[in-house]
């Protein structure tokens, strides 16, 4: 198979990725989209200084969420593109 790893193995790595990039999208989505106080779009700017305390809670629990995926995602890819592309590994 000349270093390539079995089918079943590179469909687990690719739903792993592909869950990986949901979460990111709907964390996103949630942080710019749906927890906006009136009718802004994106960042809060100045609009931050009105915005009640439970919706500035929740947009900032979002973005924890947010960047907890980013890090795990991260680690993941650190830790299987090299053996997944036949890069070999250090021998302890």
């Amino acid at each position: 198979m000349d270093g390539m790893r079995p089918l079943r193995y590179r469909i687990l790595h690719w739903a792993i990725i592909l869950f990986f990039v949901q979460g990111m999208a709907y964390a996103g989505w949630q942080v710019f989209q749906v927890r906006l106080p009136g009718q802004g779009f994106g960042p809060l700017g100045a609009q931050a200084q009105d915005v009640p305390l439970e919706l500035m809670v929740t947009r900032r629990l979002y973005a924890m969420e947010f960047w907890l995926i980013v890090a795990g995602f991260a680690l993941y890819l650190g830790v299987t593109v090299p053996g997944l592309r036949g890069i070999p590994r250090r021998e302890k």
